[in-house]
């Protein structure tokens, strides 16, 4: 017996199993937001790119899904530290899991809906249990009970230090917008109304914040989905 447990630890390399114990002990919302909004920054435009592509073609049939499947599950990617390519996202290999994704988004909502009606906070612990499910689906290749499953196994006692995080991440996102509100109104009353110039920084402001939103949403999904594997 003790041979065998020689064996089966000697199969990971020491400085592993070390980082990964170090990883498990700074799982924080501290260190959910901090590393979350540094991958996603270091995403910020290949993010840019994938989501101007997803617009343009959102409107084209099976295609559609495919893109939209792809942009949920870069965490994946992202949290491995791989560089993201925007044409990623037209990958037919993401529109193969088209049925396991529409199944699973089905028995989320079911069960979120079940979780409302119960006074909106089991819905809210719902969310949070299978928030991992669509990249155990893509990632995994898990049919959709087994990740709502799994995803609900692998954050088992993590919820309140995912829940604190996103909270963070959220005000943060909603602080750098209002900054944007203002900066804008306040070039806008200085300039006594707006102009041409001023309606082109105005939408480049507001995409451009949409992108760091949604990169810093990504960004701390593919921490916590990394360190949680």
């Amino acid at each position: 017996m003790k041979s065998r447990f020689i064996v089966d630890v000697s199969v990971y390399p020491l400085s592993s199993l070390s980082m990964s114990k170090d990883i498990s002990a700074e799982f924080t919302p501290g260190a959910i937001v901090s590393h979350g909004l540094r991958i996603g920054m270091a995403n910020y435009f290949s993010l840019l790119g994938a989501m101007i592509l997803w617009a343009l073609t959102i409107w084209v049939p099976y295609i559609n899904v495919g893109t939209t499947i792809a942009m949920a599950t870069l965490p994946i990617a992202m949290g491995e530290g791989k560089k993201i390519s925007p044409l990623e996202i037209f990958d037919p290999k993401y529109r193969q899991f088209m049925g396991e994704m529409f199944v699973q988004w089905g028995l989320k909502g079911m069960g979120l809906y079940m979780g409302m009606i119960f006074l909106f906070i089991p819905a809210i612990v719902l969310q949070l249990s299978w928030c991992l499910s669509e990249l155990l689906i893509v990632d995994k290749q898990m049919n959709p009970a087994e990740a709502l499953a799994e995803s609900n196994k692998r954050m088992a006692g993590k919820k309140w230090i995912v829940f604190f995080g996103m909270l963070l991440t959220g005000l943060i996102i909603g602080a750098v917008g209002l900054i944007l509100v203002l900066l804008v109104m306040g070039l806008i009353n200085a300039a006594g109304g707006v102009n041409f110039f001023l309606g082109l920084l105005s939408f480049v402001a507001y995409f451009g914040f949409i992108v760091f939103a949604m990169a810093a949403g990504l960004g701390t999904k593919a921490y916590i989905y990394d360190t949680l594997k």
